[in-house]
Formats: C-alpha cells, sequence, structure tokens
C-alpha cells in the first residue's frame, strides 16, 4: 500500500509540475506581445537632475529604491535633499 501512495503521489506531482510548464511557456509567448504595445516607461535620469548612481532604471523603481534607502536610514528625502543641492 505504501509503495501504491507514493506512486500516486509522485504521478500528480509530475502533472501539476508539467501544467506550471505549460502555463509559464504560454505566458511566456503573450508577454512579447503586451510589451511591444506598452508605452516605454520613464526613466530616472531623464526625469531627475544629477543622477550619479541610478541611471537608466523607470521612475517608479527608482522612488522605490530611493524610499528603501531613507527607510533604512530612518530618514527622509529632505535630510539629504536640502534647497541648495538641489538647485532651487
Amino acid at each position: 500500500m505504501k509503495f501504491r501512495s507514493r506512486l500516486l503521489i509522485l504521478a500528480m506531482a509530475g502533472v501539476v509540475a508539467a501544467g506550471i510548464v505549460a502555463f509559464a511557456q504560454g505566458r511566456g509567448q503573450a508577454a512579447p506581445a503586451a510589451q511591444a504595445q506598452a508605452p516605454r516607461p520613464q526613466m530616472s535620469d531623464e526625469v531627475f537632475k544629477n543622477v550619479q548612481i541610478l541611471k537608466g532604471i523607470p521612475v517608479d523603481e527608482f522612488m522605490d529604491t530611493m524610499g528603501m534607502f531613507a527607510s533604512a536610514l530612518a530618514l527622509n528625502c529632505i535630510d539629504c535633499h536640502t534647497p541648495d543641492s538641489v538647485g532651487t
């Protein structure tokens, strides 16, 4: 009986794995067509002045990264970015 239940579990795991692979392949084929129609996101160095390190990433990712820096350092934006540093 143990052998049959293990065999059944292995067979079910194989079916699940095959389904996951098929699903992933189907999703991979649909993605390029959707990406071709989607507009290009604005990049950080196109929007913000004097970006030194985080160049060439989308603005949303840039803002998320800056938020993580601020949170990790227990600071907020104006602790580093003073009016003198941004040129206003």
